[in-house]
């Protein structure tokens, strides 16, 4: 992307001097408003400077919550999405306004900087012992994933005498068929219903998930059993406060009894006897149940503390204040989709302009990269996979080269460095890696995921002929806290600031 015309390419038109005044004030908007966002953050002194904030962030952090690890990925929009977004805002009225510019030439402008091109997501990776709070809402939720605790022991015994081997070596644990139907299929109830009331009541889809479940349950169950033990279950759930293990083999007996009082037919007694078949386990796989329950139950404890903890180092941090960056926690948002997409999301005022900054537990992260909230699941949001050119065409490559570039976003990932104490290591990638990433960014085990997998197989032995550069964007910076310190007593830094000052003083303009 170059200049204007590069971008009118990209959607079919040519020939802007036969274009009407309305049409060609228009397109001149979104190539400038375009260039505009898409060249903010692109400057190596603007990505130096976020790079060695968020360093700066995960050690402040580190200092403050030593138990409590964090990773941040972070990504520059990439070029289409950007261009998309101005598409989308300058059709709006309450996003851009359409006036004459300093040559009389009528011309559309956006009425703000997008906030969202530079983004970054601190992750909570681990899961420290919390057992109290002063604040309520953080003892409530301790509460609730002391009660969920009970459950989940329960689940994890009845998966041990489901499963083969513990300690099986491999990569999927292989169902014993020990157990009976009955059995297994009271437990997959009972976990799917406790799952239901850990989702947001906004995640529909999500729900809908968790139901079509249930209604694989019953599918190969005898309804009247299905029936009992469903309702028996739901109405333990609202009635009875299942927070120890006697209150929760009580319900158990309760539940069995309901089923004997029941009077089944000798016929559905005896399918429910029968032991589980791979029929049962591939309908409703309890396995993934019981890991999906293991994550989930910790998942608003987790962000309910990382949220308090990021708010703190942004009020108290010194080093952070060197920055000229500050939180802006009236822009909070709990971010709950249908698809069941879970983060706090703020905005992070500095220097360059507002940045978007989404705190989720790894989980939810996980699931927003590869599970039920893939980003591809989203509609129109899966990135398409262009042919694989012959390696002898140069046009085919090049062309090949420029699709890429203009749908992957620069991605870069920060962690802690375990050889090293207080050491942040910050991984850059190159196109072929960026592709890769947002391309696959769809639930595992699809089919999408599957040919996502054919096509990579077929790409990868011809990346380093179609890819030359990445050597060069593939690096790993570190950074301690004497590099951030000297970062912003040094000329770079003040570089950084000019040039922010300068793209102020356009922003004002505007």
């Amino acid at each position: 992307m170059s200049n204007r015309r590069d971008v009118l390419k990209k959607i079919g038109i040519t020939n802007l001097e036969n274009a009407d005044s309305e049409k060609r004030g228009f397109l001149r908007g979104l190539t400038t408003e375009f260039m505009k966002n898409f060249k903010k953050f692109r400057s190596p002194e603007a990505q130096e400077y976020f790079y060695n904030l968020i360093a700066a962030i995960m050690l402040e952090h580190h200092k403050a919550y030593e138990t409590f690890d964090i990773q941040v990925p972070g990504r520059l929009k990439a070029p289409k999405s950007i261009f998309d977004k101005v598409l989308d805002y300058l059709s709006r009225q309450d996003k851009s306004v359409y006036d004459y510019n300093d040559y009389n030439e009528y011309q559309g402008k956006l009425r703000d900087y997008m906030s969202d091109l530079f983004a970054i997501t601190v992750v909570a990776c681990n899961r420290p012992a919390t057992f109290y709070s002063k604040v309520s809402e953080i003892q409530e939720l301790i509460e609730e994933k002391k009660r969920n605790h009970i459950l989940l022991g329960e689940m994890q015994k009845f998966k041990l005498s489901a499963i083969k081997d513990e300690f099986s070596g491999t990569k999927q644990k292989e169902y014993n068929y020990f157990c009976t139907k009955k059995q297994y299929y009271i437990n997959s109830i009972m976990i799917l219903e406790r799952l239901k009331t850990l989702i947001d009541p906004r995640a529909t889809k999500l729900l809908a998930y968790y139901n079509r479940l249930l209604d694989e349950v019953k599918k190969n169950v005898p309804e009247r059993f299905f029936y009992v033990c469903d309702n028996k279950i739901k109405e333990l759930y609202e009635v009875e406060n299942l927070n120890t293990t006697e209150k929760l083999e009580d319900a158990y007996k309760k539940i069995y009894e309901a089923i004997d009082e029941a009077n089944l037919s000798e016929e559905e007694d005896k399918e429910l006897k029968k032991k589980i078949t791979p029929k049962d386990t591939k309908s409703v796989d309890f396995l993934e149940l019981e890991k999906d329950f293991n994550a989930r139950i910790h998942d608003k404890l987790d962000l309910a503390v990382l949220t308090k903890q990021i708010c703190s180092i942004f009020d108290k941090s010194e080093l952070l204040k060197k920055f000229g960056v500050e939180l802006e926690k009236d822009t909070r948002k709990k971010k709950r989709t249908a698809s069941g997409y879970v983060s706090n999301l703020y905005y992070l005022k500095t220097p360059f302009g507002k940045i978007e900054i989404q705190l989720q537990s790894q989980h939810e992260n996980n699931e927003g990269n590869y599970g039920h909230t893939a980003h591809g699941n989203m509609v129109g949001k899966l990135i398409e996979r262009f042919d694989i050119p012959n390696l002898s065409n140069k046009n085919a490559v090049k062309k090949f080269r420029t699709c890429v570039a203009f749908v992957s976003p620069k991605k870069f990932f920060a962690q802690f460095d375990n050889t090293e104490p207080d050491r942040v290591l910050i991984q850059t990638f190159g196109d072929y890696q960026n592709y890769k990433s947002i391309s696959s960014q769809v639930k595992k085990g699809s089919d999408e995921d599957k040919e996502n997998i054919k096509y990579f197989n077929e790409l990868y032995p011809k990346k380093d002929k179609l890819f030359p550069n990445d050597a060069v964007q593939e690096e790993i910076k570190s950074f301690i806290e004497y590099d951030i310190e000297q970062y912003l007593e040094g000329d770079k830094f003040k570089q950084a600031m000019k040039l922010a000052k300068a793209e102020k003083d356009l922003e004002e303009e505007r």
